[in-house]
């Protein structure tokens, strides 16, 4: 230290920010904002909330390399920054984690750069950038960071800053779990068969563990009440979720329509029992969107053959081991799919209005479940929308069928939002103008392994 009593600009600067937040706390005047200033406030807020924690890790950065928290006796940076601010495990590691990403990208102490450089070739640039921007926020750049982790350790700096920048620019329109998926498919394409050998390692050592801990337990509680629990592997699940989920779906009640006032809950055990009852009546199940619960399964020939990688469950968007496909295979109604090149289906379409049958199946392998950006609805709570209207002429083609779900169906219906197909058949939605001026279509996460590096 030196004898100096001068404040360093750095903490007169954060001594300002924190005394004009303090002001706004202490005048709240919220409701004397007209809508659009109540939404760009509250953008603001987040955006200063992520930059405050960004300066926070470039600080850190420092801490980690000075070993302060050794030298106060902790047994780790992360260890220490958890008990000193108070932070869960998770949180300390990702701040951790960051602050090492970031170090190889700092150039001149605590400042990060303004923005994403699109010319940035230092990785770390890109991320240091979406904070500093406060658009990403603290979350989503663990998972980044995370991403990047996952990259084989020989992928060169180019490789590895595009992954970077697509994950930066992915992050304005997508969550962090949609990020954690894309990165995987991130990796699996830098370094596929690496991916697929690792894919299967884990899988397979999953199910193993799995098949291992299967259990199930019946019990009268003594009220009245007979509680049963079951622990299966997610192969095993294949079987169960389709009929439960088409059982469980809200129904009207009454002769007025009223609404299902169930709790998810008692749907859920209402289902169960009332599976059980049409086994014994006929064994027949109900129609769920013009279709009959089945397992569909998509797996690519080669990774079926070569036993390396998995196949997933189309309902649930679970993996599984190709050897719990080829089970699937001996003991399910799997539903075959004819693919392109570019994994692209056959137009499966027939001249008729409701999309049911094969055609329904064709839909739901493109697609997935909800195609509206964000939506995790699975496939069975959907219907397929015609993006060109029955009635005004439109088929009922896989070019012209998405799934969405009863909410966001509605949406589309009321022409709020529209979808429209990319040169590669990919469902695009715009968004109407309120949501975003220039109305930039945006893809649900789900098609986002196909984006190019």
């Amino acid at each position: 230290m030196t004898g100096s009593s001068r404040t360093p600009p750095t903490l007169d600067r954060l001594h300002a920010a924190g005394a004009a937040v303090a002001g706004v706390l202490a005048e709240p005047a919220a409701w004397q904002l007209c809508d659009a200033d109540l939404l760009a406030g509250l953008d603001a807020a987040y955006r200063l909330a992520t930059a405050a924690h960004t300066v926070g890790i470039a600080l850190l950065v420092e801490v980690d390399q000075r070993k302060l928290p050794i030298e106060a006796g902790a047994s780790s940076t992360q260890a220490w920054l958890a008990a000193t601010r108070r932070l869960s495990p998770g949180e300390a590691h990702r701040d951790v984690m960051l602050a090492g990403l970031l170090a190889a990208a700092a150039t001149d102490g605590i400042r990060a750069p303004s923005g994403s450089d699109p010319d940035a070739t230092v990785e770390g640039a890109v991320l240091a950038g979406g904070l500093a921007a406060g658009g990403v926020n603290l979350d989503q750049a663990g998972r980044i960071a995370a991403a990047l982790g996952e990259l084989p350790p020989d992928a060169n700096t180019a490789t590895r800053v595009a992954a970077e920048r697509v994950l930066v620019d992915q992050a304005g329109w997508h969550g962090p779990a949609a990020l954690t998926r894309l990165g995987h498919r991130i990796a699996e394409r830098v370094d596929p068969d690496a991916a697929d050998a690792r894919l299967g390692a884990v899988l397979e050592r999953e199910e193993r563990q799995a098949n291992r801990l299967r259990c199930g337990t019946r019990y009268a509680d003594g009220h009245g009440n007979v509680v049963y629990r079951f622990q299966v592997p997610v192969g095993a699940d294949a079987f169960v979720r389709p009929v439960l989920d088409t059982l469980a779906r809200p129904e009207r009640a009454g002769p007025n329509g009223e609404q299902d006032v169930r709790t998810g809950g008692q749907r859920l055990a209402d289902a169960f029992v009332e599976a059980f009852r049409r086994l014994s009546l006929t064994g027949n199940l109900p129609e769920a969107g013009g279709d009959r619960p089945r397992v569909v399964v998509t797996i690519d020939h080669d990774t079926l053959v070569s036993g390396l990688g998995g196949g997933s469950i189309i309902d649930t968007g679970d993996q599984v081991s190709v050897a719990a496909v080829r089970r699937l295979a001996c003991d399910a109604q799997i539903i075959p799919a004819i693919l392109g090149g570019d994994g692209q289906l056959l137009d499966l379409g027939r001249a008729r209005r409701t999309f049911d049958g094969p055609i329904r199946t064709a839909v739901i392998v493109r697609d997935g479940g909800c195609v509206h950006p964000g939506c995790d609805r699975p496939a069975r709570w959907c219907d397929v929308h015609h993006v060109v209207p029955w009635w005004k002429h439109g088929k009922t083609s896989l070019d012209n069928g998405v799934l969405l779900c009863g909410y966001h169906h509605k949406l589309y219906d009321n022409g709020e939002w529209t979808i429209r197909f990319s040169d590669t058949g990919i469902p695009e939605s715009i968004p109407p103008p309120w949501v975003d001026p220039d109305q930039y279509p945006r893809r649900h996460e789900r098609f986002l392994e196909r984006l190019r590096l």
